[in-house]
């Protein structure tokens, strides 16, 4: 229960956060969950950059009740670069990274129990064919059955069987 991080902007400094990593841990009696955030940072110009503290506010919904915690900032000394040009292939390689980052982001399918939705949907339709094909059979048997005994009911045999129990008892 951890609401998604929202990054400071920091002048001259472009920040490139990389997609979450969740992780779910589940027992008979209890389940538990992290996720792993991250962010790159490029320095676009020399000097002191402070990169503020970050403050982080979560609920327990075992004890019921919220929780902050406070990751202390950092002072950056960037020393000055001669070679810009590098500066522009590393930003367009990390804007790359994080476009790539944003799509599978959003081609990760909705599971259901551990399957895709195409993958319940079909399983589901399969299972309930099976089960109506079964019913059908079993209704049929049961028909024969039903038909059997009626027809046994009415034959000499079970008149013969009810006749000797009759006579027994005499």
């Amino acid at each position: 229960m951890l609401p998604p991080i929202i990054w400071d902007s920091i002048p001259n400094i472009s920040l490139y956060p990389s997609q979450s990593a969740l992780s779910t841990n589940k027992s008979k009696t209890a389940i538990s969950a992290s996720r792993t955030d991250g962010v790159r940072y490029l320095f676009e110009e020399e000097g002191e950059i402070v990169i503020p503290d970050m403050e982080f506010l979560w609920w327990s919904a075992y004890r019921k009740r919220f929780y902050k915690k406070t990751v202390k900032g950092l002072t950056v000394n960037v020393m000055p670069n001669p070679n810009l040009e590098m500066l522009k292939t590393v930003k367009a390689e990390l804007s790359n990274t994080a476009q790539e980052d944003n799509q599978e982001a959003e081609s990760e399918e909705f599971l259901i129990l551990g399957f895709t939705v195409k993958q319940f949907l079909i399983g589901i339709i399969s299972i309930s064919l099976i089960v109506f094909v079964l019913l059908k059979m079993l209704i049929k048997v049961v028909t024969q059955i039903k038909k059997n005994n009626k027809v046994y009911k009415k034959s000499e045999a079970y008149a013969f069987k009810k006749f000797k129990i009759a006579t027994k008892n005499c």
